[in-house]
């Protein structure tokens, strides 16, 4: 069996190689922590504006000194990242779901239905005078049901094809970087 074995007796190598040792821990815990603040803030920013909760809802964590895991501790983040299949929504804790049909009852952000808007449903739900819960619904703009049958919705993939992407790049450069500084090329 052949082996070959190389010895290295320069002093200023074997110097070289226990700094980088040294130095190159430190330097790169501060890339990763660098790549990962940057990351963070471009799935903040690439998000749509209307998206407010779930942009401030993702948070960074330290999983060890080279690892960060990027996550929202919202339930729906996946739903909007990757799509929903059809599926049924029931209400949870009241006995109906409340479903805008019009623009103009829902808030400025139109994330939720107006409160005087569903005032203004039970009120004239109250007092029919001779007209249908359809009728009311209508006018008003809210219907009132029991389950919705939702279609799906198709995925943003924003992670996926804007934010990881660029956090790869810049993690890619910021490394080359670090072996340029201490003599690898």
């Amino acid at each position: 069996m052949a082996q070959i074995s190389v010895n290295i007796d320069d002093k200023r190598v074997k110097l070289w190689v226990n700094d980088l040792i040294k130095k190159t821990p430190v330097e790169l815990k501060k890339t990763v922590q660098r790549v990962t603040a940057k990351t963070l803030r471009d799935v903040k920013t690439k998000f749509p504006k209307r998206s407010g909760k779930l942009i401030q809802a993702y948070l960074s964590k330290k999983i060890n000194d080279y690892a960060y895991l990027i996550f929202s501790k919202l339930k729906y983040a996946d739903d909007v990242e990757v799509g929903t299949s059809p599926h049924t929504i029931t209400p949870k804790k009241k006995k109906y779901l409340t479903v805008p049909i019009k623009s103009s009852v829902l808030t400025g952000t139109k994330a939720r239905i107006k409160q005087s808007a569903l005032d203004l449903l039970f009120s004239e739900l109250d007092n029919r005078a001779g007209r249908t819960k359809k009728q009311i619904y209508e006018e008003v703009g809210i219907i009132l049901t029991k389950k919705v049958n939702h279609p799906g919705s198709k995925g943003k993939f924003i992670i996926r094809d804007k934010v990881a992407p660029s956090a790869r790049r810049l993690f890619m450069k910021e490394i080359r970087n670090l072996f340029e500084r201490y003599g690898f090329r």
